[in-house]
């Protein structure tokens, strides 16, 4: 039986309403009455349900379910060259590889990050572009849990020369992310003094921006450099650079920055106790 989208979309919000197996069962429903010979808009829905299906199967504990689904999202897609359809196939993968490592399958998690960046590597849109900076991001940050610090960095390397052009706001995120974690990668390699120039180099470079995500950045990249100044002892440039944070972004009205802000006054009081 034929679907109309708004028959699709109201389905679709009563699965996001619900949890649990009420919540996949509505998603399985909707899922069911899409195939490939709807419209476009109808299978990026199927698209969306099936992803939202593998993220709520993998918040449940159920993770082998949620692979499953991740996959059987890549097999739909692979004929519709829709981008919104390809954006969330991109996005089921690195959701798959995020699980795989959650699975402690460091190296399958390895191998489908680098899936999506040879799929997706030279897309043109934004979205797509932005799923291979997350797979990069991510495939980094699994090589950090498993200590291989020389190729972390590498990764972090290849996001900064892959997107050094980047103007969206999605991806200048992630990029901050990438630097950020960069120069984490080279305190950990005893290069101290270049990581905190790198972490400063951030901060200077977002000092000025509107969008919360890289307000964000630019205080994630202060407040590390100011733990690493505490952890060597120089416990008063520490406090002067939560100070900055503070002096800066302290009476920002942007909510998103609340809990990041908080986290630094604490911080800044409870040095004093050094």
């Amino acid at each position: 039986m034929a679907v109309t989208a708004q028959e699709a979309e109201k389905l679709f919000e009563q699965a996001v309403a619900q949890s649990g197996t009420a919540e996949i069962a509505l998603y399985d429903r909707l899922i069911a009455l899409i195939d490939d010979t709807a419209s476009p808009e109808l299978q990026a829905l199927g698209a969306k349900a099936r992803l939202n299906k593998g993220v709520s199967l993998a918040q449940q504990g159920k993770l082998h379910e949620s692979i499953l689904v991740f996959e059987e999202l890549r097999s739909a897609c692979a004929a519709c060259a829709h981008p919104a359809v390809q954006s969330l196939a991109a996005a089921g993968m690195v959701n798959r590889a995020f699980v795989l490592g959650l699975q402690q399958n460091i190296l399958q998690a390895l191998a489908a990050y680098d899936e999506v960046v040879e799929r997706f590597g030279n897309a043109a849109e934004i979205e797509l572009q932005e799923q291979v900076a997350k797979a990069l991001v991510n495939k980094a940050c699994t090589l950090a849990r498993a200590n291989r610090a020389t190729e972390e960095y590498a990764v972090f390397t290849e996001i900064m020369r892959r997107f050094a052009k980047a103007a969206d706001s999605r991806l200048l995120v992630l990029v901050a992310k990438a630097r950020h974690n960069r120069a984490l990668a080279l305190d950990k390699m005893g290069g101290t003094a270049e990581a905190d120039a790198l972490l400063e180099a951030v901060a200077e470079d977002f000092w000025q921006a509107e969008h919360s995500g890289l307000k964000e950045q630019a205080i994630h990249a202060l407040a590390q450099r100011a733990a690493m100044h505490a952890r060597r002892g120089n416990r008063n440039e520490s406090n002067d650079i939560y100070d900055r944070i503070l002096n800066r972004y302290g009476n920002d009205p942007d909510p998103k920055l609340r809990e990041h802000l908080d986290r630094v006054r604490f911080n800044r009081g409870f040095s004093y106790h050094f």
